[in-house]
């Protein structure tokens, strides 16, 4: 699931590209929704490269799995991490590639800049970027009120009310398997 807060990055048409000329690698994300358009890296990847030198498309994660955490380079900055696992790039054998936006607050950048793209050893593409709608998750001492009810509550209040129809249906059954019970 993804905040509700960085839905306005979401680009229905197009991408943030990052163009690393050095390697002869373009990079495409795209935040909480695939890449545009899909057909290069499939419909379910929210990041994907292009190799200049071979002309090959990779997806770097799925886009439908995404993980939402608070900011990962610095847990003293405002910001969000998006997080998409399971790409099918393969940088060593058995190892798959994910992509990690981290989202800096920058108030002043509306829409969304990528300023650098690496990759780790454990084939995690780190991508910096910033947003004003990186802005708003509280660091280290807490998340905003919005964090906590779209990341935390919305589970919670759900398996609450999952565990209150599970309570009921079962003291339900209790008494009525203790009345059959009692007429024979």
């Amino acid at each position: 699931m993804c905040v509700v807060k960085l839905l306005p990055m979401e680009l229905v048409v197009g991408n943030y590209i990052f163009n690393d000329a050095s390697n002869n690698v373009t990079y495409y994300f795209n935040v909480c929704a695939n890449v545009w358009p899909p057909a290069q890296c499939g419909t379910l990847s929210g990041a994907c490269m292009l190799q200049s030198n071979s002309g090959t498309w990779s997806s770097l994660g799925n886009q439908t799995e995404l993980q939402v955490a608070p900011y990962v380079p610095n847990a003293a900055t405002d910001g969000v991490t998006v997080t998409y696992p399971h790409g099918a790039y393969e940088c060593q054998p058995g190892v798959f590639a994910s992509t990690q936006l981290s989202i800096a607050c920058d108030q002043n950048d509306s829409d969304g800049t990528v300023h650098s793209v690496t990759v780790s050893e454990a084939c995690v593409f780190q991508v910096a970027m910033s947003s004003r709608y990186g802005c708003g998750f509280v660091p280290s001492t807490g998340h905003s009120l919005v964090w906590w009810m779209l990341v935390v509550g919305l589970p919670v209040v759900t398996g609450g009310l999952v565990l209150v129809l599970l309570v009921v249906v079962g003291a339900w059954l209790y008494a009525r398997h203790k009345q059959q019970y009692e007429q024979l």
